[in-house]
């Protein structure tokens, strides 16, 4: 192991793109799915229509986590994004199904 291997900016910023990784793969599949579910509910189409819209905009909504992850500038502003848009997405949503009822 070389030196370069021990230093302490490398350990850091190793453990900064695999946590910024984490956050695209488990932050944007659960946004992808909050957002799906909440087009689901909400676009005034038929049931089979809504739902593939909605899968398409889950697509789009899960690349864009993806690609934003690694251009955000800190990782607390990304974890604060994803996580911010998809507790608004969980509140919408149950409000959506609530009032379906």
């Amino acid at each position: 192991m070389s030196s370069s291997d021990r230093n302490p900016a490398t350990a850091r910023y190793r453990a900064s793109i695999a946590l910024r990784g984490a956050v695209a793969i488990a932050g944007g599949y659960a946004l992808a799915v909050a957002v799906g579910k909440l087009a689901a509910l909400a676009l005034p189409l038929p049931r089979v229509d809504a739902v593939l819209a909605a899968t398409m905009l889950a697509f789009v909504v899960y690349a864009w986590v993806a690609l934003w992850a690694f251009r955000c500038a800190s990782l607390a502003r990304l974890s604060g994004v994803v996580a911010g848009f998809y507790g608004a997405c969980l509140l919408l949503t149950h409000g959506l199904d609530w009032g379906a009822r």
